[in-house]
């Protein structure tokens, strides 16, 4: 394999990582605030919403000039029922019908409304159609820390997109979560 040092369009990969990044933010809705011990390890419905910093694009590993795998990273914040920070890295690649794929790891920092204040990681996967995001978020059990140690559950996205002029992504995603 050779590496091919052309940079790709970056709009593409920015809307792959907003799909991805949709993982990272948790929101527990304002009804669960104080909920008891007996509702603390039951499923919540969570809704969250995140805002996405420009990703940044590594140096992509091609064996030809359309078969390529595009590493970024990115910062993000989410806001709400859930204050914190986002970091995540993964990889994307083009595929036949010219939609994105991406795969990536996520950390999140910050307080879970009903849960705590700690860290937890998470596994993304996501597609860029036509600039809609779409994808699904795994938290990994076990990867908790303080309030969030068992923190488990998943996403889905339900909107993401990018800002073409500024490169910001935002969306809202879902998921069912406990801790």
């Amino acid at each position: 394999m050779r590496e091919n040092t052309n940079r790709p369009q970056i709009h593409p990969v920015r809307g792959v990582a907003a799909a991805i990044l949709v993982g990272a933010a948790l929101v527990v809705p304002s009804e669960q605030i104080g909920a008891s011990v007996t509702t603390e390890h039951s499923d919540r419905k969570l809704e969250a919403g995140f805002e996405q910093q420009p990703v940044s694009i590594g140096t992509p590993v091609c064996s030809s000039p359309t078969a390529c795998v595009v590493p970024f990273s990115l910062f993000g914040i989410s806001t709400g029922d859930v204050a914190g920070t986002i970091v995540q890295a993964g990889a994307a690649s083009s595929m036949a019908d010219g939609s994105l794929y991406a795969n990536s790891t996520v950390v999140f920092t910050g307080t879970v409304t009903g849960c705590g204040t700690g860290r937890a990681v998470l596994r993304s996967t996501g597609f860029n159609r036509g600039g809609a995001t779409s994808g699904s978020i795994e938290i990994i059990e076990g990867s908790g820390t303080g309030g969030l140690a068992s923190l488990s559950g998943a996403g889905r996205v339900v909107s993401g997109h990018v800002d073409p002029t500024t490169g910001i992504g935002s969306g809202l995603i879902e998921y069912k979560v406990k801790c």
